[in-house]
This record gives C-alpha cells, sequence and structure tokens, in this order.
C-alpha cells in the first residue's frame, strides 16, 4: 500500500496473521511492515524504460524480433507492416520453429512453395548457426535479415526492407537489356572501350574491321592497332579528351 507524505509517496509491504488471546478471542494481528518504496520506485522507472524502448523500437524502419533462450518470441516490432493479417499468429510465447512453420503454410514465402519442409529446414539451420545476412521475398516483400546469438541464450534478428533497392536494380538491369538488344541489332559499328581497350563491341563493328566474331574484338589490345599508324597520335589524343 502507499501513503502519501506531502510531496513524497511512500509504500509499504505488511503482512501478519490473527492472534488470539488464551481465551480464543481476536486480539489483533501480528505481523511485519517492510518500507519498498525504492524497490517500487526501481520497478517503475523499468517498466518505463522498457515501455520506452517498445515505443522506439516500433518507429524504427527496419523490423526486430527477439527470442529467448528456449526459442519463444519475446517481442517484434512492425507486425501489420511485414505480416498483414498474420500478424495476430506471431505473438510472444509462440516458439520459432511453429512461427515459420506456420507462416510458410500461409504462403508468405513464394520461395518456398513446392518445396516447404526444405524452406522450413534450411530456415531453422540458419537460426540455429547464426552468421552473416542473406535475403528473402516475404509477403511481396524483399528482405535482409541478420541474426545473433547472445551471451544468455537469447537470439535477436534485425529485418531490412530493400525492396526499393531490389527494384531500381531491376530497372536497371532491364534498361542495361534494352540497350544492349538495341546496340547488338544495329547496323551501324559500336565499341566501347577503355583507355583504347575494348570491353564491349557489336557484330557489326566487328564485320567492318573484318573480325569473325565481337570474341576477336575484345581480344585486341588497343584500338589502335586498328588504324594507319600515322592516325595514331590523333586518335590517342581525342580519346584522351573525352575523360
Amino acid at each position: 500500500y502507499s501513503v502519501e507524505m506531502g510531496d513524497k509517496v511512500e509504500h509499504y509491504r505488511s503482512n501478519g496473521r490473527p492472534f488470539y488471546d488464551d481465551e480464543g478471542v481476536f486480539a489483533g494481528y501480528r505481523g511485519t511492515t517492510t518500507i519498498e518504496t525504492e524497490a517500487v520506485e526501481r520497478l517503475t522507472q523499468l517498466n518505463l524504460q522498457q515501455s520506452q524502448l517498445s515505443d522506439a523500437i516500433d518507429q524504427v524502419l527496419v523490423g526486430v524480433a527477439l527470442y529467448d533462450e528456449n526459442d519463444r518470441l519475446i517481442m517484434r516490432n512492425n507486425l501489420e507492416r511485414d505480416f498483414g493479417a498474420l500478424a495476430p499468429i506471431v505473438k510472444p510465447g509462440a516458439k520459432f520453429a511453429g512461427l515459420v512453420r506456420d507462416t510458410v503454410y500461409q504462403g508468405v514465402f513464394p520461395d518456398a512453395v513446392g518445396r516447404e519442409e526444405e524452406f522450413i529446414e534450411e530456415r531453422l539451420e540458419r537460426h540455429r548457426n547464426p552468421g552473416g545476412s542473406f535475403e528473402y521475398l516475404r509477403a511481396g516483400r524483399w528482405m535482409v535479415v541478420r541474426e545473433n546469438r547472445f551471451a544468455n541464450g537469447h537470439t535477436m534478428a534485425v529485418f531490412t526492407d530493400i525492396t526499393d533497392i531490389k527494384r531500381a536494380e531491376e530497372a536497371v538491369r532491364e534498361s542495361e537489356g534494352k540497350f544492349r538488344s538495341l546496340v547488338e541489332g544495329s547496323l551501324q559499328g559500336v565499341c566501347i572501350h577503355r583507355d583504347l581497350r575494348p570491353v564491349f563491341a557489336n557484330q557489326a563493328f566487328a564485320d567492318i574491321f573484318g573480325f569473325a566474331d565481337v570474341d576477336e574484338v575484345l581480344a585486341v589490345d588497343s584500338l589502335l592497332l586498328l588504324f594507319p599508324e600515322d592516325q595514331w597520335r590523333t586518335i590517342a589524343g581525342r580519346a584522351r579528351e573525352r575523360h
């Protein structure tokens, strides 16, 4: 119980049991009372810190999950963002292996379709022996996952959403593919060089200079060898000006 004493509140813990006189008449209680103010204040501060930590973790852009030494989930942020309708099954106390199995068979991981048990075992093995990071597609989002095992047996997993990076990489690949198709199909000779050493050429360029194929062009040490010697100085000078 608590007692207000001016601008301060003191907290007490009492325990006792009734006692009776020789004639069996109730005579009161016999027990002890201890001041618990310091302990209560420490507990209150700890709860506040835990609440602040939980709020802070919920605000970060990465997903964080913490499992105890028995592999049961202690806490997990960003559930709705990462799991959508499946968020209710990802709750404190749930075993890691069970979570993996449930989410796999709910179709959260496209790469697991048709090889569910193999995927589950691979994921459990990574969890049992954490080291380095790995990527996977989950519920339409690409994640980089890094897990760490602590001295007390707890395991923390950090999930970083790299979906935007993956989409940008795919856009670059598509652009490069379109460029390559355009250049390789061109009737004009095209050659890209680095310090006059060819790194790319199309078949039209090979045909113009009498090569059987592009590989022969790329084997040339210097494009200067394709021109008369009296033009080397001019060609080399123009190449330097473009840098």
